[in-house]
């Protein structure tokens, strides 16, 4: 016979079983946070709106300003002891800083001393950054910084910037705001891509700003860097070797929405999902012969492949784009878990120099087209598409324009449509 307090006891277990799950992922997270996320200020500094205009300088000049220009900033950066500092793509640089004071103190100087450095220099004009400032939590992993929200909305401040400004995030602008050396003014409320809530932005005026007198206290900066115990020197996820300019195929690939999925999961979360899709792609490039892989910033994974066999990065990129969807439809409703990547293909000239492929306008090319890429969606370019034709099992459609950095004529966009491909 049932007893009538069944439902009683069911609920209670149900009530420990969630409490279980929820004490374990507290407990995961704290473990994470004491060994991974560090409280910084981040600078993102790119100056792709104003350098896309450098058509009347040669390759050579525009390349010599772009090493002379990181090397300003960098120089600049280090007098305030920046716990981390990366390149991105082409002349963006990503600093992260101990506090905003001193993230401020080091924009400001970068602005005013890149104006005068502009005009020393033929060309220097069109080297003119945007430059966002966000505080918040950041991760750091494998000596490398991850993506998180911090680091998103980052991004997304500078990406609102216009050239030769410095804008706030609100929790940048909450810890300066008191500086009376600092003019700051609201710039505008802003909806920005993949983050659901509209956040205020903040104009930090260099011109009008003076430098605060820092004093570096390195004993206590070392507190909030990554110390050696908590960080691994090797990097198992990229590889690379440095060759000559060749004529190679390309595939640039990252996870579609990565910014939206880590508001909802939480950078914890975020980052195992990441995980999960690094080793999937990495596992499949090297399977089709890779001759080069590289992990840029946040959850972008570049890979370069010899033209000895034209298809091998079209047969990688429909192989990752299968893997994840056979994935996502064993997880079901799980959607939290699912991944879905955008790849863009194209052949063109590459060279890698310090395990990094040196940004061109092929680069610029591939990038172009993985921008275009949707969810699930592999975007090819013209060229890498005149290749693919004569494959009548790889089924293509032309499906527009668009400008790339280095091009001056929009470039042929064609969506190649993998689920309707035969072997």
């Amino acid at each position: 016979m049932l007893s009538k307090y069944r439902g009683d006891v069911s609920s209670k277990s149900l009530e420990d079983s969630l409490k279980k799950v929820l004490d374990t992922r507290h407990e995961e997270e704290t473990v994470f946070r004491a060994k991974h996320v560090y409280k910084w200020t981040i600078m993102f500094c790119d100056t792709s709106r104003t350098i896309k205009k450098a058509t009347d300088i040669s390759e050579d000049k525009l390349q010599e300003l772009t090493t002379e220009y990181r090397e300003l900033i960098t120089k600049i950066a280090e007098k305030y002891d920046p716990p981390y500092t990366a390149s991105g793509d082409g002349p963006q640089l990503v600093i992260c800083f101990d506090s905003s004071e001193t993230a401020a103190n080091a924009a400001i100087e970068i602005q005013k001393e890149l104006k005068a450095w502009r005009y020393r220099n033929d060309g220097g004009a069109y080297f003119r950054p945007s430059i966002g400032l966000n505080a918040g939590d950041f991760v750091i992993k494998d000596e490398d910084l991850k993506q998180s929200n911090a680091c998103n909305l980052g991004k997304r401040v500078e990406t609102q910037a216009g050239k030769a400004q410095i804008f706030l995030s609100y929790d940048a602008y909450e810890e300066l705001k008191s500086y009376s050396n600092y003019k700051i003014e609201f710039e505008k409320e802003a909806l920005l891509k993949n983050i659901p809530e509209p956040q205020n932005i903040y104009n930090l005026s260099w011109q009008s700003s003076t430098i605060t007198d820092v004093a570096k206290h390195h004993d206590e900066s070392t507190k909030n860097k990554p110390s050696s115990d908590q960080t691994d020197s090797t990097n198992e996820d990229s590889e690379g070797v440095n060759i000559a300019e060749n004529f190679m195929g390309i595939l640039i690939c990252d996870v579609a929405g990565s910014t939206k999925k880590f508001w909802n999961l939480g950078d914890r979360e975020g980052n195992l999902l990441i995980e999960i899709f690094r080793k999937e792609v990495f596992l499949i490039l090297k399977k089709y012969k890779a001759v080069h892989i590289e992990i840029r910033e946040g959850d972008m994974i570049v890979a370069c492949f010899s033209l000895d066999r034209p298809i091998l990065n079209v047969m990688a990129g429909i192989e990752i784009q299968k893997n994840f969807f056979r994935r996502n439809v064993g997880l079901g409703g799980r959607n939290r878990e699912k991944i879905e990547s955008s790849i863009g293909l194209h052949v063109g000239n590459f060279a890698v120099s310090s395990s990094e492929i040196v940004p061109n306008p092929d680069f610029f090319t591939a990038k172009g087209m993985q921008d275009m890429a949707g969810a699930s969606d592999i975007c090819i370019s013209e060229e890498m598409a005149n290749m693919v034709k004569e494959y009548s099992h790889l089924p293509l459609v032309e499906s527009g324009e668009t400008k790339v950095k280095g091009k001056d004529e929009p470039l042929k966009i064609f969506n190649l449509e993998w689920y309707k491909s035969s072997k």
